[in-house]
């Protein structure tokens, strides 16, 4: 592998673990996959970790052979925020203490994206003095600044979209979270995520994506290799599947070349769900593991106002908010009868996908030409609940046979 144009072979173990990154560090773990010590070959430094049942890491020790030196970090959680970092100095000995103050993050939620983007500030209290500095980010949550209660520029980063940092300013060695609002490990060059650890100089994870193949084949690639566009909140992989709804078994193949990576050909709702059911796996609301739909994308059309088309039905809001009225009126009516089959079965469809909706930072997207209507809105909240932000808009396009009908479904941001 290439890193900072020089070739470098690297050496894993039987987990595909990171054991040696070809030049200068060796790295062990425990029989869960987590980084347990990192050595240097050249100044003989040795760092080791520790971690709680949530894979969280609570410590790290440094021990440095010349001069001989021993720090322990002891790190205070508020679920995947770092409310506090304890730097213990064993020789001097001295104790200094950071304090994070988080926000709402890229979620709009406290932690809907892991914190990505929510730090406001960071504390740091010494045995002399206490002083705050506030963190200034990037639309894609890395910080970028810390100024100090003056609006002085204390420390500045700049960060590509896979995690090179350059750093600069007088205490630029004095602060941790920088790329995504993690904690950047300078000595190794990671990013330690809650789940694993993002290597910036190879700009890939140095084990394997817990959610394992589901999150893709590249179980060390970061987010698709789009991070432009992208950001990961714990480590683990954002997976995105489009299920292309319509009731047909073949599909023309400049067709397939127009339809998203990842889609999947489903030829009706039951099939669909099961493929959703079976990725979400243990159902989580929190959506600590990903098991829980984070994005919900609906497209189609409709050619009426407020009508809802999936498979191959429709559903009218006016008459379900009308029901009763409406299957009197019409209770001879065979193709209205059929029509009612139809709509019950996508009902049931979302209604069963909104079981599977995370309950922070939640989103409906649905799209179809002449969607904005106010009871096409009220039933969406109505099954998603006031959990989920619910957006519609309108597609500009002429309606033709043919027009996708699908459903996109992230599970992770």
């Amino acid at each position: 592998m290439n890193s900072g144009g020089s070739a470098r072979n690297l050496t894993h173990d039987d987990d595909g673990n990171l054991t040696f990154d070809g030049a200068q560090w060796h790295h062990a773990y425990d029989g869960e996959n987590r980084l347990i010590s990192s050595s240097n070959l050249i100044s003989g430094v040795l760092y080791e970790y520790a971690y709680d049942y949530q894979s969280r890491r609570i410590s790290k020790t440094t021990l440095t052979p010349n001069p001989y030196s021993s720090l322990t970090t002891k790190y205070i959680w508020d679920g995947f925020n770092i409310a506090a970092e304890i730097i213990i100095d064993h020789v001097t000995p001295a104790t200094n203490i950071s304090y994070y103050t988080w926000g709402l993050d890229l979620s709009g939620t406290l932690q809907g994206a892991g914190g990505v983007g929510g730090l406001l500030s960071d504390t740091k209290v010494t045995n002399s003095e206490t002083s705050t500095f506030y963190s200034v980010g990037d639309a894609n949550g890395n910080i970028t600044e810390y100024v100090d209660v003056s609006g002085a520029t204390a420390a500045h980063g700049e960060h590509t979209a896979f995690g090179e940092t350059k750093l600069s300013g007088a205490m630029k060695d004095d602060f941790t979270h920088w790329f995504s609002s993690k904690p950047f490990d300078k000595e190794t060059g990671f990013v330690v995520y809650q789940r694993r650890y993002y290597d910036i100089m190879l700009c890939r994870w140095i084990s394997r994506d817990p959610f394992g193949i589901k999150g893709g084949l590249n179980e060390f690639g970061f987010v698709g290799n789009d991070g432009v566009n992208h950001c990961d909140k714990l480590g683990l992989k954002k997976l995105t599947l489009t299920y292309d709804m319509q009731s047909r078994n073949k599909v023309d193949f400049n067709e397939m070349l127009m339809m998203p990576i990842n889609t999947v050909w489903a030829t009706s709702m039951n099939k669909a769900l099961k493929s959703i059911k079976k990725i979400v796996g243990k159902y989580d609301p929190k959506g600590n593991d990903c098991n829980c739909i984070l994005k919900l994308t609906i497209t189609g059309h409709s050619g009426v106002a407020g009508l809802i088309n999936l498979g191959d039905g429709l559903i009218d809001p006016a008459s379900i908010k009308n029901l009763a009225e409406v299957q009197q009126k019409y209770k001879n009516n065979p193709v209205y009868k059929e029509f009612l089959k139809k709509q019950n079965r996508e009902k049931d469809f979302l209604i069963s996908l909104s079981k599977l909706m995370c309950k922070e930072g939640a989103k409906i997207r649905f799209a179809q030409c002449q969607t904005e209507h106010p009871e096409t809105r009220k039933f969406l909240e109505r099954i998603f609940g006031e959990d989920v932000d619910v957006i519609l808009y309108e597609l500009d396009v002429k309606w033709q046979w043919g027009f996708p009908k699908e459903v996109e479904v992230e599970y992770c941001n």
